[in-house]
């Protein structure tokens, strides 16, 4: 486990950031991911690091939708994620 892991998951409280879903349910470490992927301009710091269950992980992809559409069966329980969604002002996921 690096630093960056341990970090995020204490942040994340050990739960999927998405769908909330706790680790102990995967019994195997969620995956720390990009709310803003690389390619998009993301950095690898730590408030652009989500923690996510797989499936959350493989939905969301590389992707960054204007679209709010695409995220709505995303629930974000982490502040960092919602405040780098461009179209989250004034919405509750």
């Amino acid at each position: 486990m690096n630093a960056a892991y341990a970090a995020v998951a204490r942040r994340a409280e050990h739960r999927c950031e998405y769908c909330h879903a706790p680790e102990v349910v995967f019994n195997f470490p969620l995956e720390v991911e990009h709310i803003v992927p690389p390619q998009r301009g993301g950095s690898g710091e730590l408030d652009n690091l989500a923690l996510a269950c797989r499936a959350c992980n493989l939905f969301k992809s590389d992707k960054i939708s204007m679209n709010i559409s695409y995220y709505q069966d995303f629930h974000f329980i982490n502040v960092a994620i919602t405040s780098l969604m461009p179209f989250s002002k004034g919405i509750n996921f």
